[in-house]
Parts: structure tokens; C-alpha cells; sequence
């Protein structure tokens, strides 16, 4: 068996070692907590960093899907809102078409021309519910602005049948 002498001296100098190495551990979970981060620079923990770098890129995925799924409601808004006013018009167009069907030929002419007038203050109001937008691209199938349905360049005029 052999025995190691410990004299006053290796005491001291492990003992001032290891308030030294506390000391530095100490600075680094003060660095740690007033700066608020685990990590401070990728060689504190390089699977840390990792892991760190993995998780901030899935909540940048998420963060996106979150706003496509909220463009997505946005535009089904507007196509909902735009639907349901062309059904509300076009049956108000229908309600006219029987309105005129069942004068027969005893209508007024001036009621035929009042009729045929607001079927066409229908169908051009259609136009603009057709060619409604959202975030500055058609809410319509139609994939270019050149395909969008377009006002009438004029009027048709509403005559009374003779």
C-alpha cells in the first residue's frame, strides 16, 4: 500500500481550484438568466443549437400554415358573401321574369320596360359580384384578370315587346 502525502499547500490549491470552477459556473447561469437563452453561442451545446434551430424552423412552418389557413377563411368569406348576394339577385331576376310572365299580354308596356330595366340593374350588379376580389386576386375560378367577367361596355336597352 502506498500512502501520498497531503500537505496545507495541495489542500489550498484544490480548494481555491474548485471555488474557481464555481465561480465560472456560477457566471455562466447568471449569464444564462439575465439573458433569458439556455444557450448563448452554438459551442455551449451544439445538439442544443440543434435542437433550437429544428424548433424555430417548425414554429416558422407553423406560423405560416396558421396564416394560409387564415388567406384560406378570408377568401371563403368572400366567396360566400358573393354567392349569396348572386342568389339573392338572381331570384329576385326570377321573381321578375314571373312577375312579367303572368302579366301575359295584358301588361302595361311601361311595367315590361320598368321589368326589363331592373333585370338589367341585376345582371350588370352580377357582373360586379363576379368580378369581386380578395387581397387583389379574383375570388372567381378565373386565374388571370383578363378572363374576369367585365362590365358591358353598354347597356342593352329595355324595350317593350309590341
Amino acid at each position: 500500500m502506498t500512502y501520498m502525502r497531503v500537505t496545507e499547500s495541495s489542500i489550498t490549491n484544490k480548494v481555491l481550484n474548485n471555488l474557481q470552477n464555481n465561480i465560472n459556473r456560477m457566471g455562466d447561469i447568471q449569464n444564462r438568466l439575465s439573458g433569458g437563452k439556455q444557450l448563448s453561442r452554438p459551442s455551449d451545446s451544439p445538439s442544443g443549437t440543434t435542437s433550437a434551430l429544428s424548433l424555430r424552423s417548425d414554429i416558422r412552418t407553423q406560423e405560416q400554415y396558421t396564416r394560409n389557413a387564415e388567406d384560406g377563411m378570408g377568401w371563403l368569406n368572400t366567396i360566400d358573401t358573393a354567392l349569396t348576394s348572386a342568389s339573392t339577385q338572381v331570384n329576385r331576376a326570377r321573381e321578375l321574369v314571373l312577375q312579367g310572365m303572368s302579366s301575359g299580354t295584358a301588361g302595361s308596356s311601361t311595367a315590361r320596360v320598368a321589368v326589363a330595366s331592373e333585370v338589367e340593374n341585376i345582371r350588370a350588379s352580377l357582373i360586379g359580384v363576379a368580378n369581386s376580389t380578395y387581397l387583389g386576386g379574383p375570388s372567381s375560378a378565373a386565374p388571370r384578370p383578363d378572363l374576369w367577367p367585365t362590365t358591358p361596355t353598354a347597356p342593352t336597352t329595355a324595350r317593350a315587346a309590341t
